[in-house]
């Protein structure tokens, strides 16, 4: 109880999902029943990348994950459910993966939640144990609750991110519609002309529309050569 007290105060207190992501892996090691390593796998464009790993041995198991290409994570993600391993010495499922990771990282039982952020979601939260058979149905259910948590933080994590980018978006629209204004003013333009003229800039130029709108909202006009050199490296 006094682990998930900590994650509801992380949720509340801590500045990012990240830090979130900490806080539900270090809570699996200690909530857990034999529990002994967490980590969170992301798989993206065909790459598995690890995230808040409680130590080294979540990483060494994406990087074999990675190099079989087969495993419960992957096998999670596609079937949307979680997926146990009793013993990975012995299981044959994912031959590739299995018996490798027994034998490099001394990881035995194991269990992956799918983390469902949305429908195309790639993630999961991974439990390791030393033993065999070491996930049961109460750990199971303890592993389901705090899957839940991340599967929050990530969600958190990747509004942020569109939330930043509509933000940069919003700003640079609003730049370049004064760059425009300023345009249409001093040559007497329509709307569309002011645009074509900054565009024009940009293709010239070589230099990003929202740019050379910066540097004519900053200096109010649009002069070419100056904005050649305020961008030279």
């Amino acid at each position: 109880m006094e682990a998930f007290t900590e994650i509801a105060h992380a949720f509340e207190t801590e500045k990012t999902p990240e830090a979130m992501l900490w806080a539900i892996t270090r809570a699996a090691v200690r909530t857990v029943p034999r529990c002994d390593h967490a980590g969170v796998l992301i798989v993206q464009a065909g790459q598995i990348t690890d995230d808040a790993s409680t130590d080294a041995v979540p990483k060494a198991v994406g990087h074999l994950l990675q190099m079989a290409g087969e495993g419960p994570c992957l096998e999670a993600i596609r079937e949307r459910h979680s997926i146990v391993i009793d013993d990975l010495a012995s299981d044959t499922r994912w031959p590739l993966f299995s018996r490798p990771v027994a034998e490099e990282t001394g990881v035995r039982g194991m269990v992956s939640f799918r983390l469902l952020v949305d429908p195309d979601s790639h993630s999961t939260l991974n439990l390791y144990s030393r033993e065999p058979k070491a996930f049961d149905d109460n750990a199971h259910a303890k592993g389901a609750i705090l899957a839940v948590h991340a599967t929050i933080a990530l969600t958190a994590a990747r509004d942020r991110q569109n939330n930043q980018r509509l933000r940069v978006a919003l700003d640079s629209n609003r730049e370049i519609g004064t760059a425009m204004g300023i345009l249409m003013a001093q040559g007497k333009l329509t709307r569309a002309e002011a645009f074509d003229v900054l565009a024009g800039a940009s293709q010239r130029l070589n230099i990003k529309l929202r740019r050379i709108a910066s540097q004519v909202v900053q200096v109010g006009e649009l002069n070419e050569e100056a904005i050649r050199r305020a961008t030279d490296p």
